[in-house]
């Protein structure tokens, strides 16, 4: 396929143009999202550039949301790639800053699926903001019953947190994974 050979070049013009809100890092963004499952370890590679500052990093998790889209069941490299690129989103949404900054990580997350219950359960651990630990919690509810893995912390939360819009979507949150409907599927 013609686009692969250009992988290089769209990472190289995405790692220039990124950081200055450029509308040919944007362009080459959307090129990428083309690729599909090929897609995700360039940006899991993209996700580590050092070069990459936080509007670069914006810009491109926005795109990562958009190609999780054309995504189809993720296997082997693929599957371990979503996993890593969880790792990375959550970590970020972790940050302490405006949550409306925070989203296209967060959002990420839940395109993601079930590879990235683990970070999410181990980001919900780690995180002392309970407005931070609430979008988790959300992730995990949107997720459904594949998250099963996270109830017994929320069991933990939702006998030890005080927040109460917190403890409120835990107790959605674990009736959600619980239901054996319509679970998604990553």
């Amino acid at each position: 396929m013609a686009l692969k050979s250009a992988i290089p070049v769209l990472q190289n013009q995405i790692i220039i143009y990124a950081n200055y809100n450029d509308p040919l890092a944007e362009y080459c963004c959307d090129v990428l999202q083309l690729l599909g499952n090929a897609s995700i370890p360039i940006y899991v590679e993209l996700f580590k550039n050092p070069k990459l500052l936080y509007q670069g990093l914006h810009l491109v998790a926005n795109s990562f949301a958009k190609a999780l889209k054309r995504v189809s069941k993720p296997k082997g490299d693929t599957q371990r790639a979503l996993s890593e690129a969880g790792v990375f989103l959550a970590g970020m949404a972790s940050s302490d800053v405006a949550i409306s900054e925070l989203m296209p990580y967060i959002m990420a997350l839940d395109k993601i699926g079930v590879p990235a219950v683990p970070t999410i359960i181990d980001q919900l651990n780690q995180a002392q903001n309970p407005e931070i630990r609430r979008r988790f919690v959300l992730r995990l509810e949107n997720i459904g019953p594949p998250a099963k893995t996270a109830l017994p912390v929320l069991q933990n939360l939702k006998e030890t947190e005080t927040d109460a819009s917190l403890l409120k979507a835990v107790e959605e949150a674990i009736a959600k994974i619980k239901s054996p409907q319509s679970p998604k599927q990553g």
